[in-house]
Formats: C-alpha cells, sequence, structure tokens
C-alpha cells in the first residue's frame, strides 16, 4: 500500500535484494535448492552446519531420555548424566552457529546489499 518504507534484510530468506544493480527484486537464493552454493558466505555454512549438529546432538538426548526408562545406564555411567554432558556439548555448538552467523555479514554479497558500512556483526543499511 506504499505506506511503509522498505529497509533491506540480511539473512538467507529475505524479502528482497536488488538485481544487477537495477531496481528488480528477488530472493537471496534466485534458483530455490538448486542455488549454487557460492551464493550464500562460507561463515554462514559452517554455521548450517553447526547448527545442525547442535540439533543432531539434542536430538541423540532425547532418545537417550525415552531409552532412560528402560535402562539405568551404559558401561556404569547414568545415561541422565550422559545425555546431560551432550546437551553442555549441544549448547557450545549452538553457540558457534550463532556467532558465525553475523560473522558472514562481511561478504561481498552482503555489503553490497547492504551497504559499505556491513561488515562482520555490523549489518549496515540492513536490518534482522
Amino acid at each position: 500500500n506504499g505506506t511503509e518504507l522498505y529497509t533491506p534484510s540480511s539473512g538467507i530468506i529475505n524479502r528482497c535484494t536488488l538485481m544487477f544493480g537495477r531496481m528488480n527484486c528477488a530472493n537471496f537464493n534466485l534458483d530455490g535448492l538448486a542455488t549454487d552454493s557460492s551464493v550464500f558466505p562460507n561463515c554462514w555454512k559452517a554455521s548450517l552446519f553447526f547448527l545442525s549438529l547442535g540439533l543432531s546432538i539434542m536430538a541423540l538426548t532425547v532418545f537417550a531420555g525415552l531409552v532412560g526408562c528402560c535402562l539405568q545406564s551404559i558401561k556404569k555411567k547414568s545415561i541422565f548424566n550422559l545425555a546431560g554432558v551432550a546437551q553442555a556439548v549441544a549448547g557450545i555448538v549452538y553457540l558457534f552457529g550463532m556467532i558465525l552467523y553475523p560473522a558472514g555479514w562481511g561478504a561481498e554479497r552482503v555489503v553490497r546489499l547492504c551497504g559499505y558500512e556491513a561488515g562482520p556483526f555490523m549489518l549496515g543499511n540492513c536490518s534482522l
């Protein structure tokens, strides 16, 4: 309706990017799942890996909690203690993922979208 000012947003799925310096818009990933992986900054790819790894570890702790109803220990170690350690490791892995994502804001494509003030941990003219 034209009453809201547009501010570029930075992320894997954002509303609009300026393509080829013109006023036409498209998603950050122009071809969906077929998008070449070089489009995304390496820090974002590493962030996705660490967040997925943390999610996998947490899924194992859920499974361990269910197994804990039938089995009390594995090699004389409590399943709940092992799951607690796994959750702590998953939390650290999540932190790596959350730190790496904004580190990718200094990538060339993000700088083109958000202006020259954009850099690692600084979005410039964009918003989340």
